[in-house]
């Protein structure tokens, strides 16, 4: 073995991140010396075993913690382009440095807004994403005003037309590929898809600014199997901009830290920088399942609450606690006619 110090070895351990940066070439380090040595004992020698390696403690540490996300999804089409957070200072962007994230208060009234609607047995299914930049749209307040005005206001007369119940929420994102965009969850019956896909383009033509609209410009997702579970991965896809250091505490936990998680380990997709959001509402939900609704039905959201265990938080008991109801009123009614009134919520 030689004796002499690999310099660049000993120079990539003394960086203090290895020299590994996402985005860049692997180093590459042979030497024999004990610096070589220490450096691919504890990165791997090549980018395959780093990777490996690092899989391997994620599953570890995701097994010491069921009741959180330690292991984060990447959506398919994204992969490749999306890192980790790296602050730089030189190619760090202001949107990056001050990113318009959600915060704790946004998620929570998101989470509840969603987990109410549940209890009364509705399901928000339908995922709408839309590109306002490729309608014509860039000034951020008219974008806010063209969703409120020329959408929601619309698709509300659509759900009366059809009588069923204007459930939604929506947050904002702002990328570099698609500029403002909006994902908008909301609610629509399984027989009602293709003619909410109908509408849904229909709407888009009649808001376009830049004549026929691309088919990029929307896109409805809205698959018939496992609808609570798909609402649930949708929420989390569309609330993956919570703010990395946001710490959830359980209410009436004095000691500080104690029972907390980071809000980012209730979301089960990797964190994305939200960029500039201009416009002045972040996010935002229909008003029958909205604050005032909720309080005054006397509703209380599992993590509002503060239980802090995805499967509890995603496992869609608040709805299975309707369709029981449902189920004893059913039988109270074929017994004797007469039926209990619906469990406070």
């Amino acid at each position: 073995m030689s004796e002499s110090p690999s310099p660049k070895a000993r120079l990539l351990i003394e960086r203090g991140d290895m020299g590994i940066e996402p985005g860049k070439r692997y180093p590459l380090v042979w030497g024999d010396d004990i610096y070589s040595q220490i450096w691919r004992a504890t990165n791997g020698a090549t980018e395959t075993d780093h990777s490996r390696n690092r899989r391997w403690l994620l599953l570890q540490e995701q097994k010491a913690n069921p009741h959180i996300y330690v292991t984060k999804r990447i959506a398919k089409r994204k992969i490749g382009r999306i890192s980790p957070l790296i602050l730089d200072v030189v190619n760090a962007s202001l949107a990056d440095v001050l990113p318009r994230n959600l915060t704790k208060k946004q998620f929570v009234n998101l989470y509840s807004a969603v987990s109410f609607a549940n209890s009364g047995g509705i399901i928000l299914r339908a995922h709408v994403t839309i590109a306002w930049g490729l309608l014509g749209y860039s000034d951020h307040d008219e974008i806010s005003e063209a969703l409120g005005d020329q959408f929601i206001k619309v698709y509300s007369q659509w759900c009366r037309d059809k009588q069923i119940s204007a459930m939604w929420i929506y947050t904002h994102e702002c990328s570099a590929r698609m500029g403002l965009h909006t994902h908008f969850l909301c609610a629509v019956p399984d027989d009602l898809v293709p003619a909410f896909r109908a509408w849904v383009w229909r709407r888009m033509i009649a808001i376009t600014r830049i004549g026929p609209p691309p088919k990029k410009a929307v896109k409805v997702v809205a698959p018939p199997s496992n609808p609570l579970g798909r609402q649930w991965r949708v929420f989390q896809y569309i609330c993956k901009s919570v703010d990395p250091n946001a710490v959830f505490q359980p209410p009436g936990q004095i000691e500080p830290g104690q029972g907390s998680v980071f809000m980012s380990d209730l979301i089960q997709f990797l964190y994305e920088c939200p960029g500039e959001i201009k416009c002045k509402n972040r996010e935002g939900t229909s008003v029958n399942i909205g604050p005032s609704a909720r309080k005054k039905a006397g509703f209380v959201s599992a993590l509002e609450k503060g239980i802090l265990d995805i499967h509890s938080l995603y496992g869609g008991e608040t709805y299975l606690e309707w369709q029981n109801w449902c189920a004893r009123q059913e039988l109270f009614l074929w017994m004797d006619g007469s039926a209990p009134s619906q469990p406070e919520l």
